[in-house]
């Protein structure tokens, strides 16, 4: 009986050991300070199960960081698709902005033609008045001004 019970807690301790080293350095350490010479031999199932819930503790919160490690790859997939297409609208509206400003200076250049004709129009204008636009002569003179 007493090499059976001296052989369980030889077990016990191993177990003990071995599901020490799952745990985390802090609950090591908290570990250690509640048994600072470790845990006698009356002391080892409720140390065993202290441990066992340490353990299933982190296994549980490392569950919640996976599932936490899914939600936010799934965040970054879509974010990551809503910039690419983003993206695509706006290289799509520098192309019809880069087309805008082409037709603009096209325009413009139009526009600065029918300025200088028109320019050129009302000094005619001008001169016809200044001349006096009720004779013919008037209309050479006005155009010898110019």
């Amino acid at each position: 009986m007493i090499i059976k019970k001296t052989v369980e807690i030889d077990i016990s301790q191993q177990y003990l050991d071995k599901i020490l080293t799952m745990t985390t350095s802090d609950q090591l350490d908290m570990f250690k300070k509640m048994y600072p010479d470790g845990p006698k031999n009356s002391q080892l199932p409720v140390a065993i199960s202290q441990v066992e819930r340490t353990i299933l503790n982190l296994n549980n919160r490392v569950e919640l960081l996976r599932h936490v490690e899914i939600k936010y790859k799934k965040v970054v997939l879509e974010y990551k698709e809503q910039l690419a297409a983003k993206d695509e609208e706006l290289s799509s509206t520098r192309e019809e902005l880069k087309e805008a400003q082409r037709e603009l200076a096209l325009m413009s250049s139009s526009v600065d033609v029918n300025q200088v004709e028109v320019q050129r129009k009302l000094a005619l204008l001008a001169a016809l008045e200044a001349a006096g636009v009720d004779n013919w002569e008037g209309y050479y003179l006005a155009r010898e001004l110019l």
